[in-house]
C-alpha cells in the first residue's frame, strides 16, 4: 500500500504553474489561484502538487460544476463550506454579508 505522504508529484512541462503555486504559498498574506481548462488539462494534478508543497498550511480547494454556473455564489459556497464554522473570526459586518450570500439571501 502506498501512503499519500510518500508520493512525490513531478509535473513535466508545468514549471510556470508550479512556480506560481510555490510563490503563493511562500507569501504570508495568503492569496488565490484559479486553475481552468478542459478535462484532462492537469488541474487535478496541479491541486495535488499544491497540497504536497503546502505543508501544514490550510489549503482550500473547490471544483466548479457547469450545472451550478447560474447559481449566485455557488463556487464561493463550495470553497468555504469546510471552514464556515470559523466565520466568527470575521468582523461582524463581513460575517453577516457572507452568511447572507451563502444562505441564498443575496448580497449587495
Amino acid at each position: 500500500m502506498v501512503s499519500a505522504s510518500t508520493v512525490h508529484i513531478n509535473l513535466w512541462g508545468r514549471d510556470d504553474e508550479c512556480d506560481a503555486i510555490r510563490r503563493l504559498l511562500d507569501r504570508d498574506a495568503g492569496g488565490a489561484l484559479l486553475f481552468h481548462g478542459p478535462p484532462g488539462s492537469g488541474r487535478t494534478a496541479l491541486l495535488a502538487y499544491a497540497r504536497q508543497v503546502a505543508g501544514d498550511r490550510r489549503l482550500l480547494t473547490a471544483a466548479g460544476l457547469a450545472d451550478e454556473a447560474g447559481l449566485p455564489y455557488a463556487g464561493l459556497h463550495r470553497l468555504l463550506d469546510p471552514v464556515l464554522d470559523a466565520d466568527t473570526a470575521l468582523p461582524v459586518r463581513q460575517r453577516r454579508l457572507l452568511r447572507r450570500a451563502l444562505g441564498g439571501d443575496g448580497c449587495p
